[in-house]
């Protein structure tokens, strides 16, 4: 997980799944499903979904990206034991909200 800025080229990090594929609807699906319905998940699989969810914020497709960092964002204390480095987290989602509000306001001007 980058600890301050976004991934500089998507060619970097390859993701190692599709957000279309199988396993990315499955990590959509569960993590909206723990995230908003606090369903219960075994320990193992929750590890793997932060897992997947943390190589998410990696994409080079800009819709995996905000989807993981809003699941992450908006349920830090669900994921936060499986969390490697929790403030690396923290200040990534920082920056790419720090990122889009910069292009927000160059856009409207």
């Amino acid at each position: 997980l980058p600890a301050a800025h976004p991934p500089a080229s998507p060619a970097e990090k390859p993701l190692p799944f599709e957000l279309t594929s199988a396993h990315g609807v499955a990590v959509l699906v569960l993590g909206v499903l723990v995230c908003r319905f606090g369903a219960e998940v075994d320990p193992r699989i929750h590890a793997a979904l932060t897992s997947s969810l943390l190589a998410l914020l990696d994409s080079p497709s800009e819709a995996g990206r905000l989807a993981a960092a809003d699941l992450l964002s908006k349920a830090y204390l669900v994921w936060r034991s499986h969390l490697p480095q929790p403030a690396a987290l923290i200040r990534t989602l920082f920056n790419y909200a720090a990122a889009a509000a910069a292009a927000a306001a160059a856009a409207a001007t």
